[in-house]
């Protein structure tokens, strides 16, 4: 089997050449381009890294709420109000103004609103016989 002898010359085709010159005017619009393409990336960067220090900056004023819901859950828990204590206890006012007078229940002032310790008023629950019968404080 004889193969046939392509035809090899050394000019170029009329369709290479197209090509070729299709190939140079998208490299000469995309030096054109890079520029601007350069600056969207630069801005586009730029724009990511605001929103990255937004969210940093939001994740730190969320971290600050719940530790200040968190403390002030631990207070809630360690401090009862005027109201809490009679439902604990139960007791009338009256007989809360009194033990607070006598300095039978310490008592502290904050924001102009009455709060008293949690543990203070178990010791006294203790100390009064809180514990047994139908739960209420001898006074």
């Amino acid at each position: 089997m004889k193969r046939k002898k392509s035809r090899q010359s050394p000019a170029l085709s009329i369709r290479t050449k197209k090509r070729i010159i299709r190939v140079c005017k998208a490299l000469d619009a995309l030096e054109e381009n890079s520029a601007d393409i350069v600056e969207g990336l630069v801005a586009i960067f730029g724009t990511l890294k605001q929103q990255k220090e937004q969210g940093e900056q939001l994740d730190s004023e969320v971290r600050t709420v719940m530790l200040n819901k968190k403390k002030q859950q631990e207070f809630r828990e360690s401090w009862l109000d005027r109201q809490e204590v009679m439902q604990l206890m139960p007791i009338s006012d009256r007989s809360l103004y009194d033990l607070t007078k006598t300095g039978g229940l310490p008592s502290y002032t904050f924001k102009g609103k009455l709060f008293f310790k949690l543990s203070d008023v178990e010791a006294l629950m203790k100390r009064r016989g809180g514990d047994e019968g139908d739960g209420r404080i001898a006074v």
